[in-house]
């Protein structure tokens, strides 16, 4: 309906003017005026194509934050009523995989049962994956992976 369209349209206006979208040229007349050269068409080029959803390049967060120092509000150190949902060592090991694999409490206290450091879990299981033939792409072959870990963790201790 229009009521919606209009709504996503605002979203993705607000995104674009807060520089989380980048408009990529569209045609090479286009990337050539960035550069300070005009071509013939290019006015054309720049009506024609001025909204349309693939010229654009989402920004990383990172990159965002870099470029718009003082505007990230977002808390590095979670609170304690957080729980573990940001346990360091399990957001950690999610990145690892992709934030393909959930790391839950219980699977979090057998891995520290083994009286290793965080530093050195994060280490081992970066081993395993690197060790890997081929990286593991759905969620079934990481829980595989992670059962693997588990176990290799359990035998050491």
């Amino acid at each position: 309906s229009k009521g919606q369209y209009q709504a996503m349209w605002e979203a993705f206006d607000q995104l674009r003017k807060k520089g989380w979208l980048k408009q990529l040229p569209a045609t090479k007349r286009i990337a050539a005026l960035e550069e300070g050269e005009e071509r013939p068409g290019v006015k054309h080029d720049l009506k024609a194509t001025r909204f349309r959803w693939k010229n654009y390049l989402y920004i990383p967060h990172d990159e965002w934050a870099a470029e718009h120092p003082g505007q990230c509000y977002v808390d590095p150190e979670a609170a304690p009523w957080h729980g573990n949902e940001y346990d360091k060592l399990a957001a950690q090991l999610r990145r690892m995989s992709g934030g393909k694999l959930k790391w839950p409490e219980p699977l979090m206290v057998r891995l520290r049962t083994a009286c290793q450091p965080d530093e050195a879990i994060a280490d081992k299981f970066q081993d395993l994956i690197d060790r890997q033939k081929e990286q593991p792409r759905t969620e079934r072959d990481w829980k595989t992976l992670r059962r693997e870990f588990i176990g290799r963790i359990k035998a050491t201790t």
